[in-house]
């Protein structure tokens, strides 16, 4: 077991609460044995705890700071004289890899080098909104929430489920759900805590993505066999009934809506997909990064020269060597001393 003192202490998942656990422990010198619970089998306990982490789940939703006080646990004959706090949620696993993990997320995400400078259609629908609800600009973020598509995404959703519901019956699973369980498991915003996910939930649908959180609520409802065949079918089901149902209606408007611009064929085809100014804005900004990395190279380069320069004055004008130099010869005239008394007491036992 990890001491508590220890720095792989600190390492661990949930490291707070399991200090209190272990100073629980300790301090009134229990005996714990450990025994694994085979689930549903029965057990009074393991169904109590089952019940309690259940609340606790749906406990979760309206807490943002997880389940437990953490900085209370945290003040009461905790080590540490600090807490890590991320958006005001505390931080109880490794802080190294937490920052690794953010930062590089971060790091994608704000990544923009020629994303934002792309022209991605015609300069003739710049200022053509929305073919559906003709309010907004036509972006995925909008497409998914779009009040002139609702019915048309409702309608591709239900057609969806059904596919998946007759999908499941070869299998003749035990627990395969009801309807309502299946609009819940694959669509997470119909869950009424949950509404805020719907445009996330749709469009990653619509990018082939599927969350990890759909895959295990599928998994409980039927099998880890069958869900993962399940989530290949959910994706291809999703893409036919989108493009029957959404796809097919919006093209079919944004042709209206050319006609009554006067947007014609020609029109398309003489309308240049990249304009000059746009690449010149990305060369420049290309330019720039490029420019600023090799500054930041070349400002370590001179700060390593300087360094050296200033050890090597040092050296000849006090006779002091560098802190990492001095330390190797202070190791390396150990050794030397240790092999010379080791030779001495060799030649006692010789003589």
């Amino acid at each position: 077991m990890v001491s508590r003192y220890n720095r792989k202490f600190l390492k661990l998942n949930n490291y707070i609460i399991l200090f209190a656990i272990y100073d629980i422990i300790t301090s009134k010198r229990l005996d714990i044995e450990i025994h694994k619970v085979k689930g549903h089998s029965g057990c009074h306990w393991n169904d109590m705890a089952d019940a309690i982490a259940k609340i606790g789940r749906e406990t979760a939703v309206v807490n943002s700071n997880r389940l437990v006080d953490l900085q209370f646990i945290c003040s009461y004959s905790f080590p540490l004289l600090f807490l890590p706090v991320w958006h005001s949620i505390e931080i109880d696993k490794c802080v190294r890899q937490f920052c690794r993990i953010v930062s590089e997320s971060l790091e994608e995400i704000t990544w923009s080098l020629n994303i934002d400078n792309l022209r991605k259609r015609n300069d003739i629908y710049d200022d053509v909104l929305c073919p559906a609800c003709r309010d907004h600009e036509e972006t995925l973020n909008h497409l998914v929430i779009c009040a002139g598509l609702e019915h048309a995404f409702l309608t591709a959703e239900k057609e969806m489920i059904d596919k998946i519901r007759k999908y499941l019956k070869r299998f003749k699973c035990k627990k395969s759900g009801t309807i309502n369980e299946l609009y819940i498991s694959i669509f997470e915003y119909r869950d009424p805590a949950f509404p805020e996910l719907k445009q996330r939930n749709r469009q990653e649908l619509l990018r082939g993505l599927i969350s990890h959180t759909i895959v295990k609520k599928l998994r409980k409802l039927t099998s880890k066999r069958i869900a993962s065949r399940l989530s290949l079918k959910i994706i291809k089901y999703f893409h036919e009934a989108f493009r029957e149902h959404v796809r097919k209606p919006r093209c079919k408007m944004m042709n209206e809506l050319e006609e009554s611009l006067h947007i014609t064929p020609q029109d398309k085809c003489k309308t240049s997909r990249i304009h000059k100014e746009d690449v010149e804005t990305q060369r420049d900004h290309y330019r720039h990064t490029l420019t600023a990395f090799r500054e930041q190279k070349a400002s370590k380069y001179n700060e390593g020269l300087r360094r050296c320069k200033d050890h090597l004055y040092r050296l000849v004008t006090t006779g002091l060597f560098p802190s990492w130099k001095s330390r190797k010869i202070s190791i390396q005239h150990k050794n030397n001393n240790n092999n010379n008394n080791n030779n001495k007491n060799y030649d006692k036992v010789a003589v």
